[in-house]
C-alpha cells in the first residue's frame, strides 16, 4: 500500500542478492534489480560495476536495420553472419542506398538495466532485422550458460558455433531462454541476431556457470 519507505526496497533487493540459500538465478537476478535501482538514483558506475559483476553483457558493438518484411530477415543470412568481423565493415541494410556500419552501444549513453535496445539507436524500427556483437574472456575453458530475452525471433553464436535461437514475439524477459555453452580459454566472440515487427527491437544476454551463477573473472568488451 503505497511507495515503500526509502531503503527498504534495497535493503529487501540486497538480501536477496547477498542470500547463498537462493538459487544462483534468483540471486543473479536480484543483483540486476540492484543495478537498476543505482539507475534511478544516477549512480551509473555502480550499476555498470554490478551488471558486469553478475555476467550481464552490456558492452556492444550493433548494426542495423536489415529488412524483415513479411518476416523475411529471421531467416536470411545477412553480411554480420557470413563475412568476418570488421570495424570498417560496410552492408546493405533496408534502406536502399544507406549502407549499415558496426556502431558502438555504450551502457552509459543507454543505460537499460541490462537491456540492450536497438530502438534507441537504429531508425526505421519497424519490420526490422538487427546484429550485435562482443567479446568475452575466461582465463580457462569453461562449461556456461548463455541466458538470452529478446524481443523477436533471435538467433546467437559463440565463436562460429550456433548455440540456440527463438521464434516468438514476446516482451523481453532476462531469464526468458537459457542455452548451453562452451567458452574457449581467451576470448570468445558472441553474436545475437534478433528481429522485430512493431513490438520491442532488443535483447537481454548473460553468461553464467552452468549452476547460473556468475562465472569468475569474465571479461567483456566491444572491442575484438
Amino acid at each position: 500500500q503505497g511507495e515503500l519507505p526509502p531503503g527498504e526496497l534495497e535493503r529487501f533487493v540486497d538480501g536477496v542478492a547477498d542470500d547463498r540459500g537462493r538459487h544462483p538465478l534468483v540471486r543473479a537476478y536480484a543483483g540486476m534489480l540492484r543495478a537498476q535501482l543505482y539507475e534511478e538514483q544516477g549512480r551509473l558506475s555502480e550499476a555498470q560495476a554490478r551488471l558486469l559483476a553478475e555476467g550481464w553483457l552490456v558492452r556492444w558493438q550493433i548494426v542495423g536495420p536489415f529488412d524483415n518484411a513479411g518476416r523475411k530477415g529471421e531467416t536470411e543470412a545477412h553480411a554480420p553472419m557470413t563475412e568476418p568481423f570488421s570495424a570498417a565493415q560496410a552492408m546493405l541494410g533496408k534502406l536502399p542506398g544507406e549502407p549499415l556500419s558496426w556502431r558502438h552501444y555504450d551502457y552509459e549513453g543507454i543505460p537499460r538495466g541490462g537491456y540492450v535496445s536497438f530502438d534507441d539507436l537504429l531508425r526505421p524500427n519497424e519490420e526490422v532485422t538487427g546484429y550485435a556483437t562482443c567479446w568475452v574472456n575466461v582465463p580457462a575453458a569453461t562449461e556456461a550458460v548463455l541466458h538470452v530475452g529478446t524481443g523477436g525471433p533471435y538467433r546467437a553464436w559463440v565463436g562460429t558455433t550456433e548455440v540456440g535461437h527463438g521464434d516468438a514475439y514476446r516482451t523481453p524477459h532476462p531469464l526468458q531462454d537459457a542455452h548451453p555453452v562452451k567458452l574457449a580459454a581467451g576470448w570468445n566472440r558472441v553474436l545475437v541476431k534478433t528481429s522485430a515487427q512493431q513490438g520491442m527491437w532488443g535483447f537481454f544476454a548473460r553468461l553464467s556457470l552452468r549452476s547460473g551463477a556468475p562465472i569468475p573473472e569474465l571479461r567483456s568488451t566491444a572491442e575484438p
